[in-house]
């Protein structure tokens, strides 16, 4: 089975089916992790899920944020609420969370988010053990790895649309600068700002390229993939159908698809596109110089009259065409045309802005293609037979898709004595769909003899036929679900004591002081290196961890692997760490990296884990609630130094060695002066980790962590004397 998957909005909706999705994903009002989209409500979800599934399109809603104790009743009843509506699945990030939901309902299908991280082998067999029918994969996973993993569950990839700049689940730099949580749906992008990279020009660094696998779509059907997603609940209609419609063809090979392609770039098109780290990082993958939507390019500026732009193109525009300008890669204008006015070669376009000749233009809004992809309707085809004979009840048969309904009217019909019923009056009734979606494409009339049935009865028979045979094709049983809440939080537990200890990661290869636990960080996990050796010979006596990163390639683990056995425990900042932490009978410390967010996900973990960091989007007293109603487990929280906001699991340089020089370190700048350490590690291939401006100094009452992973004054990221509290006393939205 091939599904291409398309997101939905209440208006998109409509469209992705129309244009040929096989499935669409949406959000109800909480819980989305895009909660600034057009979401749905109960209603509106169970009339969406009958109308898609009167297509055979598939419904799977996203409830794919992380969850506090204080929202968990609300959650569940989301949960209930999304499945009794008839969605095919549930989309969840906390896999803790969602296997707690699969025991207690085990009917309810459930897909791991991308926002889990699962990006190995052994995160998909997690998953799976956790009850996931599907995994929703990291954007980041190697297709190597797509093909071992669709061997053992079903796969789920994104092949079009925006990309995040860091690795799925783990960036918390929206959260820390505005407390607007990405991991809660409230991401304000700080990845599309315009930074200063070293001491180079400013512009867009860390802002990825829109993701268009294009014929590259074929290699991952061959390999088992499932699902092919577009990313894009929050985007305009043009771009649901002209993706869906771009790839539907792309697969059944339909028509030339160049001007699909051309659809496309008009609809969205941030960067000319990347095919994404699946297939490698590639020259597009960032667009450094212009971060938002740039089009199609259809010509280029010929003269400028003042305030009058001549464009040398083959276009002929609408009045509502949007345009941009660019000069050297980066936008310097934009404008609409306002008033047709073609010339010989082009046409002219009014703008004030500093636009010179030979600039790009390039169409960004198309008025053409709105009005054209808004006609495209989907339409289920029906045939009818009609009998009627005096004395018996008008019979319809209505068949569809190898379904039928059959109705008879209430009343004997009479023979006809000045107006016979007729095949014509027939096919215009039947015709009359109401807001169904249905074509009648053959009629055949049975009369035995001359009848007359009353319009209002015909009307009232067409109504109840077309009713039946709506809910024939869409089979829905009613369903009730009930999720029992039964987490330990309202106990009082208050006067069981934890056992203390305190907790440093380190990147330093020199002693840690005041410490039960160290955990180390390198920049460099080959077993031989000096600093692994010379760490472990300055801690002697103290138990220690490794730093096993989320983000791994089936190398990364070959290497973390290797050293695994030179140390105590495993701090596992992803779920493929927890399965190398297993595999080699290591003590599991659950890191801040799976999010652990609530009671349940806590008590969960603590079965399998000796340790458990919780999140760091957590305030204290939420922190505490856990403790007080798990007293038996070791939970810890951050409470000093360096947090980590984003890994990007790609090179901000480009792959372009000389640029980066090997550097260990280097500095990310905003445009009031703050600077955001980027610190490159390398399990084998580089991952660049980027740490907040400054250093956090919270007071969590659970066992502290302290990370010592930066020397700021090392290369001019002294943060002089500036502290953040971080999520301490600060809810997250």
């Amino acid at each position: 089975m091939i599904e291409i998957l398309a997101p939905a909005s209440r208006e998109t909706f409509k469209t992705a089916i129309d244009n040929g999705a096989d499935a669409v994903y949406l959000g109800l009002q909480e819980f989305s992790a895009r909660k600034g989209a057009d979401n749905f409500d109960r209603e509106e979800l169970e009339k969406a899920c009958y109308y898609a599934h009167l297509f055979g399109v598939k419904v799977y809603c996203a409830l794919n944020t992380i969850v506090k104790d204080s929202e968990l009743e609300s959650f569940f009843t989301a949960v209930k609420t999304a499945w009794e509506a008839q969605v095919d699945a549930i989309i969840i990030q906390d896999i803790m969370l969602g296997a707690y939901v699969k025991s207690k309902a085990p009917e309810i299908v459930l897909h791991l988010s991308t926002q889990a991280g699962v990006c190995t082998v052994d995160g998909a067999k997690f998953a799976k053990e956790k009850g996931f029918s599907r995994v929703v994969l990291a954007r980041e996973t190697p297709i190597k790895t797509i093909e071992e993993i669709a061997k053992i569950i079903e796969c789920e990839v994104f092949i079009q649309g925006a990309l995040c700049s860091s690795f799925s689940g783990g960036c918390y730099m929206s959260s820390l600068a505005g407390g607007n949580s990405g991991n809660r749906g409230l991401c304000k992008q700080p990845c599309r700002k315009a930074y200063t990279l070293d001491d180079g020009e400013e512009c867009y660094p860390i802002s990825t390229s829109d993701l268009c696998v294009g014929e590259e779509i074929f290699k991952l059907i061959n390999i088992g993939v499932t699902s092919f997603k577009i990313e894009g609940r929050m985007r305009r209609k043009e771009y649901v159908a002209a993706s869906v419609r771009y790839y539907r063809n792309l697969i059944e090979k339909a028509v030339d698809d160049s001007n699909l392609k051309s659809d496309l770039m008009r609809a969205y098109n941030r960067g000319n596109y990347t095919k994404g780290l699946a297939f490698g990082q590639d020259k597009t993958f960032l667009t450094p110089l212009v971060q938002n939507h740039i089009g199609e390019n259809i010509g280029k500026v010929s003269r400028v009259m003042g305030s009058r732009i001549e464009v040398k193109s083959s276009l002929k525009p609408r009045v509502g065409d949007g345009f941009k300008f660019l000069r050297n890669g980066r936008e310097v204008g934009g404008t609409e045309y306002r008033e047709e006015n073609l010339t010989k070669t082009g046409f002219v376009l009014t703008t004030n802005q500093d636009v010179k000749a030979n600039d790009l233009v390039m169409l960004t809004t198309d008025v053409e293609l709105q009005e054209r992809l808004e006609k495209v309707t989907r339409k289920i085809d029906f045939s009818a037979c009609v009998f009627g004979a005096t004395n018996m009840p008008l019979t319809i048969l209505l068949e569809a898709n190898g379904r039928q309904a059959i109705v008879y009217s209430e009343e004997l019909l009479d023979g006809a004595k000045s107006h016979a019923l007729t095949e014509s009056e027939l096919i215009d009734n039947l015709n009359k769909v109401d807001d169904l979606p249905f074509n009648l494409t053959a009629l055949e009339y049975r009369e035995k003899s001359a009848v007359f049935i009353r319009k209002s009865s015909l009307n009232a028979l067409r109504r109840r036929a077309l009713k039946e045979l709506a809910d024939n094709l869409v089979g829905h049983e009613k369903r009730e679900v009930y999720i029992d809440y039964d987490t330990p939080l309202d106990k009082d537990n208050s006067d069981v004591e934890t056992l203390r200890e305190k907790v440093v990661i380190t990147a330093k290869t020199t002693q840690v002081k005041d410490a039960d636990i160290v955990i180390y960080a390198p920049e460099n996990y080959d077993v031989n290196n000096v600093g692994l050796k010379e760490f472990l010979d300055s801690n002697k006596g103290v138990e220690k961890y490794l730093y096993v990163p989320a983000f791994l390639t089936k190398d990364d683990e070959q290497v973390i692997s290797e050293c695994v056995n030179v140390f105590d425990g495993v701090y596992a900042d992803g779920i493929s760490g927890v399965a190398i932490a297993e595999r080699y009978d290591k003590p599991l410390f659950v890191g801040t990296g799976l999010n652990v967010f609530n009671t349940i996900t806590a008590s969960l973990w603590s079965e399998r884990a000796s340790r458990i960091a919780l999140s760091v989007e957590l305030t204290n007293g939420e922190a505490n609630k856990i403790q007080r109603a798990l007293p038996n487990a070791k939970l810890f929280a951050i409470n000093e130094g360096d947090l980590k906001v984003m890994t990007l699991c790609y090179c901000p340089y480009g792959h372009d060695c000389a640029r980066c020089k090997g550097k260990s370190v280097a500095r990310l700048t905003d445009y009031a002066g703050r600077a955001f350490v980027i610190r490159r590690v390398r399990p084998r291939q580089c991952q660049f980790e980027i740490y907040n401006n400054t250093p956090l100094k919270a007071d969590y009452d659970v066992n502290p962590i302290r990370v010592e992973i930066l020397s700021r004054e090392d290369y001019a990221c002294n943060a002089q004397g500036a502290y953040t509290k971080g999520h301490a006393h600060n809810p997250t939205k």
